[in-house]
C-alpha cells in the first residue's frame, strides 16, 4: 500500500536534487531526507489511528493493520514527491493486502478450513481518511524543510 503526497513544490524538489548531487552536499541531503521523514510522521500516526478507529475491533483487523510498518520513500528526479508507504506480513509469510482492505474488501478463512476463504465488507478509506486530515500540514513542514536546504544551498555557493 502506498500513497503519493505530492509536493506543492515539486519542481524546486527536482531542483534540489540536482544541487545535491554532489559529494559536498550529502549533510545537506541527509538533512532534508530527515526533515521529509520527520513531516510524514505525523499522517502515519494519523493512518494508524484511522485503522484503530474505523476498521472492526472484532477479530482484532483494526489493530493487526495498524501495526503495519510504514516508510517514506523520497524521489527527487523523474516525477519528485513522496511516497508513504505500508506493509503488512500475513501469519504465511505473505504481505497482507492494504489496498483492498482500504477499499472495503477483506478475505479471511474459515475457521479451522484454510480451503475456504470468504469475502466480507469491511469500512472502505482508512488511509485516505488518514491522509486527508494531515497532509496539509505535512507539505507545509516539508516545504519549510525544502526553504532551509534552498537557502543553505544558496550561503555555501556565496562563499565560494
Amino acid at each position: 500500500m502506498a500513497s503519493f503526497v505530492e509536493l506543492r513544490g515539486a519542481e524546486q524538489y527536482r531542483a534540489l536534487g540536482k544541487q545535491l548531487r554532489g559529494a559536498a552536499n550529502r549533510d545537506l541531503k541527509r538533512e532534508l531526507n530527515k526533515a521529509i521523514t520527520k513531516a510524514t510522521r505525523p499522517t502515519v500516526k494519523e493512518i494508524r489511528a484511522q485503522a484503530r478507529k474505523s476498521l472492526p475491533k472484532k477479530g482484532g483487523l483494526n489493530v493487526y493493520v495498524s501495526r503495519s510498518s510504514f516508510r517514506t520513500k523520497k524521489r527527487m528526479s523523474r516525477n519528485p514527491g513522496v511516497l508513504i508507504i505500508a506493509s503488512k506480513k500475513r501469519s504465511d509469510g505473505k504481505k497482507a493486502d492494504l489496498r483492498a482492505i482500504n477499499r472495503g474488501r477483506l478475505r479471511h478463512m474459515l475457521f479451522g478450513n484454510r480451503h475456504h476463504w470468504y469475502p466480507q465488507a469491511v469500512p472502505p478509506g482508512f488511509w485516505e481518511k488518514g491522509l486527508q486530515k494531515t497532509v496539509d500540514r505535512s507539505s507545509r513542514e516539508m516545504q519549510e524543510a525544502m526553504d532551509a536546504v534552498a537557502r543553505k544551498i544558496l550561503s555555501r555557493s556565496n562563499i565560494n
